[in-house]
């Protein structure tokens, strides 16, 4: 160990090393065109959900609109995803906005890291919570209130509206992905 203070080197003895390099969202947040200076923000990932007012945004995109013409879209099916999807499901009903959130996700099923069956009982507690499932779909862009996405299967490009959109496809390694072993040695 070489300490930042200069003190000089040790050593220390350890049973496992843990190396966290840190981690960056897997999907970018593209942007096809500048919004005008009125306009608000649309897309956000997670880093930025940190510092998102999300009742006064979805209150501020939900006014003047026509019942059932509000969507909010989730990009990722994991974990994360998943609990903002039903959470803001819960928060347009209960501030009486009308609406409904959609989740895509590139995979055929949601919490991919879990057995299949929790993918069963999630899907069927989404159905009923009226939240939309969109498998195999992989996010493009989001451009005004435009969501752009690609079929995984067949490559079809589609559009949907969505006045706010949530980019919370996962993290990959950052600044990059250290080689191991099958036992996860470096």
């Amino acid at each position: 160990v070489l300490p930042t203070d200069g003190s000089g080197m040790f050593e220390l003895p350890f049973d496992y090393l843990i190396v966290a390099t840190g981690a960056s969202p897997a999907v970018s947040a593209p942007v096809a065109e500048e919004a005008p200076a009125d306009d608000p923000p649309r897309l956000f990932a997670l880093d930025a959900l940190r510092t998102l007012e999300l009742r006064e945004t979805l209150r501020e995109l939900a006014a003047g609109r026509d019942p059932g013409g509000f969507r909010v879209s989730v990009v990722g099916a994991g974990a994360s995803g998943i609990q903002y999807a039903f959470e803001l499901a819960e928060a347009l009903r209960r501030l009486g906005l009308p609406g409904a959130v959609r989740v895509l996700d590139e995979g055929d099923r949601t919490l991919p890291e879990m057995p299949p069956r929790v993918h069963e009982y999630v899907a069927q507690r989404m159905a009923c919570a009226g939240i939309e499932w969109l498998p195999g779909c992989r996010f493009e862009q989001q451009q005004g209130e435009t969501l752009h996405y690609r079929a995984v299967d067949a490559g079809a490009q589609h559009t949907a509206p969505s006045q706010l959109t949530l980019l919370l496809a996962g993290v990959k390694a950052y600044p990059e992905p250290i080689a191991t072993n099958r036992f996860g040695q470096i």
